[in-house]
């Protein structure tokens, strides 16, 4: 496995959610005069997005931005409820950007980007109606994970050290940076109609507790309540009422109340459930949060098993309707011979007719984001074969097909056992020693990378000199004539990345590695 140095992607610890599946939920809410619950409507997934989207945060009532992904990296998105718009505004920097908040009286957002190479800071950065403004660092040679502003001088913040989160408190205009307590959280808020700002701290039962500090008074921390177990996250909902939500289930704290948390909503009709990031529009109308649809959506496994049994059963109605209505059938990387489903359904149409009986059962099969790769067996008029095909998964259907021509060769993988062992020792010279000297490097379908092993030594030579912690494990395979597709799991640094590369092996050398999207 060679990943590619240059889009290598480090996380730290406060990035590690990147890997999971959030929407962002935007809806309205009212409270009941001199009752516990508040009535909510007009619910909307304003992110609609497959991969990370959270912290959101309000700019006015109808605008909020987040962090989300796009063009395969975390950046700063905006939507605008009224007109249903959702925009990157942020110029695209090499690394990504999280928890992304206003600056108060200012035409900037401040977000914490995550380089490339490992450096977390803490930017601003100014807003342009193109997404193309500036950036400048904020507080030099701290790793800011979590923030808010007191006001457009003065930040709250949880910072990576000694392996954890501490608070410290920073003047921009002074540049006087001071520490406030150790062990802290990721919910950190300026108090409504307050001089104070809430943050959480972690006891020694891992419970957070909520205080409250007054950063330009008397500097004490002043406790709240305690956060139900499991629970990080909060917001204020007014001067006086605290806001979380579990499960499905929105839950309030009254600072003048009984004294425990009590349920104020239950948004599961709504299908939403793991509720965490959670926000209050300034005018105290509106909700943001964070969470997840309750019912599965349709996995790409699943919607590639839709069209296996009605082909066996030869029906071709129900085998042509898993496949979308522009789906592509290609040989591969990118040799089209089909599109749209009814130029796939008479091409098998004339199958179905001609051959007397026919099976099709998978042997081996991989998943890799919205593709799945599948080892078959395929029996047609009592001839056996296997092959390998290629599918895309997109809104529920099959959205490309591509068949992988079988070459004989023997025992390519032999070859593809040496580059990775080479690898994993960071031994460039035996890394390179199985490829061809035209060797091509792909993103599938046709995007040449690189070519040649000049280029591949240019590479990977520094990326290993540069990565001490380096090794990938071989998760499945499938040998399909003289192609070996590897599906990897790459550990780098503290990074860790999931692959599948596509080898082609002739004359006893790799000449070509294609890459499939991540």
């Amino acid at each position: 496995m060679y990943f590619r140095p240059f889009l290598v992607f480090i996380l730290c610890s406060f990035a590690v959610q990147a890997q999971q599946e959030t929407e962002i939920y935007f809806f309205e809410f009212y409270k009941v005069q001199d009752t516990t619950p508040i009535v909510t409507f007009n619910f909307k997934n304003i992110s609609q997005n497959k991969g990370y989207d959270s912290q959101p945060s309000f700019i006015s009532n109808f605008e909020i931005i987040y962090a989300g992904t796009h063009n395969s990296q975390t950046e700063i998105l905006y939507h605008d409820t009224s007109r249903e718009i959702t925009e990157q505004i942020n110029a695209p920097t090499l690394g990504g950007e999280y928890s992304p908040q206003w600056i108060p009286n200012s035409k900037e957002i401040a977000a914490v980007r995550l380089d490339p190479n490992g450096l977390q800071r803490l930017y601003s950065y100014n807003v342009t109606e193109d997404g193309s403004g500036s950036s400048k660092e904020l507080l030099a040679d701290y790793k800011v994970a979590y923030f808010t502003f007191y006001d457009n001088n003065n930040i709250v913040a949880s910072v990576i050290e000694d392996d954890q989160l501490n608070l410290i408190k920073a003047n921009l205009s002074t540049g006087v940076v001071a520490s406030i307590t150790t062990n802290t959280g990721r919910s950190i808020h300026k108090v409504p109609e307050s001089k104070n700002v809430s943050y959480t701290a972690v006891n020694e039962d891992g419970i957070h507790e909520v205080y409250i500090i007054d950063i330009l008074g008397d500097n004490q921390s002043y406790y709240v309540c305690d956060l139900p177990v499991g629970i990080q996250d909060h917001c204020w909902l007014n001067a006086t009422e605290l806001l979380l939500g579990s499960g499905s289930k929105l839950y309030k704290y009254d600072l003048f109340g009984n004294g425990k948390w009590e349920e104020v909503a239950d948004l599961s009709d709504a299908n939403i459930s793991e509720i965490n990031r959670i926000t209050v529009s300034p005018d105290k109308s509106k909700i943001a949060l964070v969470g997840s649809p309750i019912k599965p959506l349709l996995t790409p496994g699943v919607i590639v098993d839709a069209h296996i049994a009605p082909f066996n059963e030869r029906n071709l109605r129900a085998f042509s309707e898993a496949f979308s209505e522009d789906v592509i059938v290609k040989r591969f990387p990118a040799d089209t011979t089909q599109v749209g489903r009814q130029a796939l359904y008479d091409s098998y149409q004339s199958f179905f007719k001609n051959k007397e009986n026919f099976n099709v059962s998978v042997t081996n099969r991989m998943i890799h984001n919205d593709w799945v790769i599948d080892e078959e067996k395929v029996i047609v008029d009592d001839k056996t074969h296997h092959q390998a095909t290629l599918y895309n998964t997109q809104g529920g259907y099959i959205s490309e097909m591509t068949f992988l021509e079988r070459k004989r060769n023997n025992n390519p993988e032999l070859l593809v056992d040496k580059q990775l062992e080479g690898y994993n020792a960071r031994d460039i010279d035996a890394f390179m020693e199985p490829f061809d000297e035209q060797v091509v490097f792909m993103d599938y379908p046709s995007t040449v990378l690189f070519k040649g092993k000049d280029a591949l030594r240019d590479s990977f030579k520094s990326f290993f000199d540069e990565t001490p912690n380096l090794n990938v494990t071989l998760k499945n395979r499938i040998v399909n004539g003289n192609k070996v597709i590897d599906q990897e799991v790459v550990v780098m640094n503290t990074s860790i990345i999931h692959a599948v590369a596509i080898y082609e092996v002739e004359n006893n050398k790799i000449i070509k590695v294609t890459f499939l999207p991540n």
